[in-house]
């Protein structure tokens, strides 16, 4: 759908801007997990009747269908690939119940998400570089999508 220049263009200074193997070592464990504490925190957030137009839809499936819905103009399989990965972590959210007992959700997303964080930022200090998070939001964005093209690459697939 979209042009592939775009998001290969994207993806390069996304990886220029993250340097070093314990860079992007420490991007494989921590960018899933503060995506999935956004998502979790995003689920508790009261999301008003006036705005629904589709039951059961709160502000983590509204960022959901915006971000998947935006990253299909630049690339479709990397829509597919966010969607599926979205989806899993939605699901751990609905069963953290089973698993964390009276742990309050927003407790386990702001704990995880805090030292996924913490531990990103001190391997980008090792590697020389700063983060996206200081520059842009939308680069931030950008680091579900860097780990998905990598895998993709891993697989043999087109992105």
């Amino acid at each position: 759908m979209g042009d592939d220049r775009v998001i290969r263009r994207w993806l390069e200074t996304y990886r220029a801007q993250h340097p070093g193997l314990l860079n992007k070592f420490a991007h494989a464990v921590t960018v899933p997990v503060v995506y999935g504490a956004v998502l979790a925190l995003l689920t508790l957030v009261p999301y008003p009747d006036s705005l629904r137009v589709i039951p059961g839809i709160g502000w983590a499936g509204t960022f959901t269908l915006i971000t998947v819905i935006a990253t299909t103009f630049v690339s479709w399989r990397l829509a597919l690939g966010l969607l599926a990965f979205t989806l899993v972590l939605l699901t751990l959210i609905v069963l953290h119940r089973s698993w964390a007992g009276d742990l309050p959700l927003w407790q386990v997303a702001i704990a995880f998400g805090a030292i996924a964080f913490v531990v990103q930022k001190i391997a980008q200090g090792l590697a020389g570089g700063g983060g996206a998070l200081w520059r842009d939001i939308p680069n931030v964005l950008m680091g579900p999508l860097w780990l998905l093209a990598a895998l993709y690459r891993l697989v043999g697939l087109r992105y």
